[in-house]
């Protein structure tokens, strides 16, 4: 069993050049606004952790959207 989060928004969105990317350490895209391009990198960190999965499809002027799976664990009754 998984769970899943969807997150979406209209705004902006991101380039094709900058999608490959915006998970990596340090990146910044070309029209960001970002402080030091770190939040995707570590988020995706704890989701491989969880043993999920941190996804973003992104339209430039159109918007993103961000698909967040995890592992839903089966609690044992006693």
């Amino acid at each position: 069993m998984k769970t899943t989060f969807f997150i979406e928004d209209n705004g902006c969105g991101i380039s094709e050049a900058d999608l490959p990317h915006i998970k990596e350490k340090f990146y910044k895209g070309k029209s960001s606004n970002s402080q030091n391009g770190l939040g995707l990198s570590i988020a995706d960190e704890i989701i491989r952790l969880m043993k999920g999965e941190l996804e973003i499809h992104s339209e430039l002027h159109k918007g993103t959207k961000v698909t967040i799976t995890l592992p839903k664990e089966e609690m044992n009754s006693q």
